[in-house]
């Protein structure tokens, strides 16, 4: 099939995440403006910020947003080892002995384990 020269033509797949990354900060203020992200998706496509399908849109969006939260407490200054000194205080618990186990051979020994 020959492309077309009006159709604008879309990213590879897979090239989502990395359209939003490179674009991050102009799709954010995108998003934070309209009410939802079907206008924010035309809005993006119209400016020719992004080439990616609504659905690749949202999907990597959301999963975008979801790793860049970050949690307060670690904002804070505190780090991840700070917050749970209970992980490092728990003492292992005793492995049983495997030396002892042995097994029987014959019909006596069989009947003396039980």
């Amino acid at each position: 099939m020959l492309s077309t020269p009006s159709k604008g033509s879309r990213s590879r797949w897979g090239m989502a995440r990395f359209e939003l990354e490179t674009n991050y900060d102009k799709v954010k203020s995108v998003v934070a403006n309209t009410p939802n992200f079907t206008v924010a998706h035309d809005q993006l496509v119209a400016s020719e910020t992004i080439t990616i399908t609504y659905a690749a849109f949202v999907r990597t969006w959301k999963k975008l947003q979801s790793e860049r939260v970050v949690d307060p407490a670690v904002s804070a200054g505190n780090t991840a080892e700070d917050l749970s000194p209970q992980a490092e205080n728990k003492a292992r618990k005793q492995l049983p002995e495997l030396n002892k186990f042995t097994v029987p051979t014959g019909a006596d020994g069989v009947r003396d384990q039980w």
